[in-house]
């Protein structure tokens, strides 16, 4: 994430025609569309180089590979890295080819283990076992030559069926789409592990997907960025904000995986925690844009508790418990490993009325909170712990504490919907552990 924004890493297209030698020749190119598509879906496109590539990895979100002239075999760390860490991936035409002949790869190596993944690429490469030309199969009307008219764009396209239960049918929500196509190779052996999704009217095949262990990839062989298909991009983007859906509770702890970066904070706001006020990155500038809209309105808040390590945890429940007792700690504090603060996801605000810093409720705060949530889903936030519910979320009404979910539209499905995320991962999957 960049500012609290999505970071989609595309490969490039190389130049193998250089017939003269000329070194300036000797390039790699992205073709804008693929970049446009990306910004216009709320992200931002970085440029991946073949060089070490695994450099960018940190940075990336999700990846784009789209169409081009020919794979290289170190594109594959791509596949390795959606796949560990659980970042969706869009492979288009080419990059659709490419995702079924790794994956074709992966399942040869279990048939012969003495060679290694790129042992057996270089021993394919040449014969390409895994596609085939669609003039070797006598198949028309895939491969076209487009420009941007929209006539030769028209003409292109053909019907797609796309069967239920896969991410194309999440995507589209119909059972046929009409898209252009101008690829000269297709798939010709799907590995077990991909599950194929969609076909064209001949059976060619026009998307593949791999979902299992929590991976998000899918390939599609037609070309989604001619016709301005932003179902298509914003569901990248979308399942980029996944990482966010975690659920912790009582039940279910923070899980032993999780990795966000934590930053620091320059509250006005006197902290609880009596230590520098800190929050995930994207947390920090969803904040700062809602500050601004309830500033906007005449109303001043400001953070009060954010991220706190687990030692923080357990020093705050433990004095609750003195100060308090056991039965108030346990409705409106959580044991250490099971606080959403831990995960930097989650923020007390708190509110100044007449120059003084409050969370309590008193009439001028209760107007103040009420306009605050009937707002915070277009940031990525919802209440966390709503009145009524404590039944599910085990937890007092606290209209202070605000939980960064990443996706606006899941923010607004919780809250337009009066529900909590419990109630949600029954629509939603969230990442949770077990005690």
């Amino acid at each position: 994430m960049i500012k609290g924004k999505v970071v989609v890493g595309i490969l490039p297209t190389y130049n193998l025609k250089n017939e003269d030698n000329d070194p300036y020749q000797d390039k790699a190119s992205f073709v804008r569309m693929y970049e446009q598509r990306i910004i216009e879906a709320g992200a931002i496109p970085i440029g991946l180089l073949n060089n070490n590539i695994e450099n960018y990895f940190d940075i990336c979100d999700a990846y784009v590979w789209p169409g081009g002239n020919s794979i290289q075999k170190d594109f594959y760390k791509v596949f390795e890295d959606a796949i560990k860490n659980h970042k969706p991936f869009l492979g288009i035409c080419l990059g659709m080819q490419a995702m079924a002949t790794y994956f074709n790869i992966l399942e040869d190596n279990k048939k012969n283990k003495e060679l290694s993944f790129y042992e057996t690429y270089e021993a394919n490469k040449e014969s390409k076992p895994y596609l085939v030309r669609l003039e070797e199969e006598k198949i028309s009307n895939h491969s076209h030559y487009v420009t941007k008219d929209e006539e030769k764009i028209e003409n292109a396209k053909h019907k797609v069926k796309i069967e239920k239960g896969t991410i194309m049918d999440d995507i589209y929500k119909t059972d046929t789409i009409n898209v252009p196509s101008m690829h000269t190779y297709i798939v010709a052996r799907v590995p077990k592990s991909l599950t194929i999704s969609s076909r064209t009217e001949d059976g060619t095949i026009e998307s593949v997907e791999y979902t299992k262990n929590g991976a998000c990839m899918l390939g599609v062989q037609y070309h989604p960025e001619l016709i301005k298909d932003y179902k298509i991009f914003n569901w990248l983007v979308e399942r980029s904000l996944d990482k966010y859906k975690i659920l912790v509770n009582k039940e279910y702890k923070i899980p032993n995986n999780l990795y966000f970066k934590i930053v620091t904070y320059d509250s006005k706001c006197p902290s609880i925690d009596k230590r520098e006020s800190l929050m995930e990155e994207s947390v920090y500038y969803a904040f700062l844009e809602l500050k601004k809209a309830m500033k906007e309105k005449g109303y001043e808040i400001d953070l009060q508790s954010g991220y706190r390590y687990t030692i923080d945890q357990e020093e705050l429940f433990n004095r609750i418990v003195e100060e308090k007792g056991i039965e108030h700690t346990n409705m409106f504090v959580a044991k250490p490993r099971h606080s959403e603060h831990e995960t930097g996801l989650a923020i007390d605000v708190c509110a100044c009325i007449d120059g003084k810093w409050n969370f309590e409720s008193d009439e001028d705060l209760n107007i103040l909170f009420s306009y605050l949530h009937s707002i915070i889903s277009d940031y990525g936030f919802i209440l966390r712990y709503p009145k009524g519910k404590e039944d599910i979320t085990g937890y007092g009404y606290e209209p202070w504490h605000l939980r960064y979910v990443g996706s606006k539209e899941f923010a607004k499905e919780i809250m337009d919907n009066n529900l909590t995320l419990e109630e949600a991962s029954n629509s939603y999957t969230l990442r949770y552990s077990k005690k």
